[in-house]
């Protein structure tokens, strides 16, 4: 029987970071089965002994009502897998995951779990923080994708940085060199919810034989029903994919994407897995000003921070674009992504420590 668990409310595409857990797991022989909430009605591919895939298809425009009555129907699914296979150590993705399970894992799993923070949760708000606060107190550690998620975390048990770079995937992407030729492909890569930012980009943007315009996952369709709705024919869209895919679609684009606004938590203090895709890559990516993002980008030479989308966005694009130094820029991503790999071992120390426990017992 497998003895290490990975819990996730999120469709095994969206766990795209689980791989920095999953690959040490695999090289000691160490079994690990995958308890998680199948949103899309979907079986993917994993590399657990078990997976526990509990369909439960949601409509993003459905009521938050109906959304929350799902996510306890899979609360109990989860907790009864967990309490008759009495795992050795759970790794709970995502920190969905961490609220709704929290005071279960506290009470009765303590020091054999960790949790994985990757977004703003109202984690400074009275109710969330309690849990988290007890939560985080209880675990074995927690690993955070961002040192701005200090600010608003609380400052209980060990706290370990990781960053989110899936080398495993971004090892088949094409390193660039140079800058791509017209039309220049501007594309965003994974799930997308921020959709206003993205149909002022469609209209400032729109026919304009410089550039494309490219979404590729899951809800770009809402994208393309506006696209076609303005009559604009320079945009290029697929739905979701697998994880492993992710590197195709990398390659067909020449910039990055990030751009979710600014002004609250929620985007502010975050470093977006695309930030890995460009440091890896060499490509540039899209900001918003005033995050931390926008500090990490600059400094490194990739970042073309965007205050408000407007008219004006594609020709002072298009001039940075042109006028980059990519010599300059591969030698700054290099020596970023060197940097990465030496913030890393103390979390893989930490993973092949648990990976050890569990085989030796």
């Amino acid at each position: 029987m497998s003895r290490i668990c990975i819990l996730s409310v999120s469709n095994v595409k969206h766990m795209s970071l689980i791989s920095l857990y999953t690959t040490l797991f695999e090289t000691n022989n160490v079994p690990y089965d995958i308890i998680y909430m199948d949103k899309y009605g979907v079986e993917e591919r994993t590399g657990a002994a078990n997976v526990f895939r509990y369909e439960n298809v949601i409509n993003a425009k459905a009521p938050k009502p109906i959304r929350a009555l799902k996510y306890l129907k899979f609360i109990k699914y989860a907790v009864n897998i967990i309490d008759s296979r009495h795992y050795d150590f759970i790794v709970v993705w995502g920190e969905v995951a961490a609220l709704l399970f929290g005071r279960y894992l506290s009470r009765h799993h303590s020091k054999h779990y960790c949790i994985n923070i990757r977004d703003y949760l109202y984690q400074d708000k009275f109710y969330v923080r309690s849990i988290f606060r007890k939560t985080m107190a209880a675990a074995s550690f927690t690993t955070i994708s961002s040192k701005g998620y200090r600010t608003f975390l609380p400052n209980e048990g060990r706290i370990i940085e990781v960053h989110s770079l899936n080398e495993t995937v971004l090892s088949a992407c094409n390193v660039r060199k140079h800058q791509g030729a017209e039309p220049i492909k501007i594309g965003f890569i994974g799930y997308i919810r921020f959709f206003e930012i993205n149909k002022k980009l469609i209209d400032v943007f729109a026919n304009d034989s410089r550039f494309e315009l490219h979404y590729y996952g899951s809800h770009s369709e809402f994208l393309e029903e506006y696209a076609n709705s303005r009559g604009v024919k320079n945009c290029v869209f697929s739905g979701g994919f697998s994880v492993q895919d992710t590197g195709r679609y990398i390659d067909r684009i020449d910039i990055i994407n990030n751009l979710y606004g600014s002004g609250s938590k929620q985007v502010d203090y975050a470093l977006s897995i695309r930030l890995y895709y460009s440091l890896y890559c060499n490509i540039p990516i899209l900001v918003n000003t005033n995050t931390y993002m926008e500090k990490v980008t600059k400094r490194l030479g990739v970042g073309f921070a965007v205050d408000q989308v407007s008219e004006g966005l594609p020709d002072e694009l298009y001039e940075w674009y042109s006028s980059l130094d990519y010599s300059k820029i591969a030698s700054n991503c290099k020596e970023a992504v060197a940097d990465i790999r030496l913030a890393q071992v103390e979390f893989f120390d930490e993973v092949q420590r648990i990976a050890n426990c569990v085989s030796n017992d």
